[in-house]
């Protein structure tokens, strides 16, 4: 019989899905329609592709969802309810990640679900793996418009205040960054391209010196 500690090892290998590793990696450059039969949070949901059975577990690419016990953890994962449960969505695999799960756009008709939770202030633009300016464009939008979780007073969840690069590091005790002071090049880009507001003040009047001067995170001038 099998000891109990191999059978943790064996466990944490098995995909995070009712497909084998292999088949869940073979879906990376696909493009394929199916059905949402679960949304476990913001980012994550469970979808039987079409004319199949096995469920696969899918992470919505480019973004980062607050966890369920976190600030707007719950109203994220309501709203991609709304949007993608037991409806007819189409995907197209991006990745696979550390979990076996397939990392991918799923969409709604129109409809990108990873633009739209960014677009609704309930998710962060996960720029440790994207690059896409559309997605960084979303998040500045919703960041200048305080949206969602990005309003003034809104309890933050990990993803809004852990130190970028993750967007751009900034001390802990250092005062809250202007609009899109600490947000990556693309969301500056993105913000320079379609200007919201004067970027060289934040909502509160501070001077937004990375943005201005060019020299605080980097960014051009």
């Amino acid at each position: 019989m099998q000891s109990a500690p191999a059978l943790v090892v064996v466990l944490l290998f098995l995909p995070a899905n009712g497909m084998t590793a292999d088949q869940v990696a073979n879906r990376v450059g696909l493009r394929f329609d199916a059905q949402v039969v679960r949304v476990g949070d913001g980012d994550s949901v469970e979808l039987i592709p079409v004319g199949e059975t096995k469920p696969l577990t899918v992470r919505l690419e480019g973004i980062d969802a607050p966890e369920l016990a976190e600030p707007f953890g719950r109203e994220a994962r309501s709203f991609a309810r709304t949007l993608l449960l037991k409806q007819h969505v189409h995907v197209h695999g991006r990745d696979t990640d550390r979990y076996g799960r397939l990392v991918a756009r799923v969409s709604v008709g129109t409809r990108d679900a990873s633009l739209e939770l960014l677009r609704a202030g309930l998710a962060c633009y996960f720029t440790r793996y994207a690059t896409d300016p559309l997605l960084a464009e979303a998040q500045a939008r919703a960041r200048a418009s305080a949206i969602g979780f990005w309003a003034a007073n809104a309890q933050k969840p990990q993803c809004a205040t852990r130190s970028p690069q993750r967007r751009n590091r900034r001390r802990p005790d250092s005062k809250p960054p202007a609009i899109a002071c600490d947000a990556d090049r693309q969301a500056y880009s993105a913000l320079r391209s379609h200007p919201l507001t004067d970027l060289t003040n934040s909502v509160q009047g501070r001077r937004c010196h990375g943005l201005a001067g060019g020299s605080d995170h980097g960014f051009p001038a």
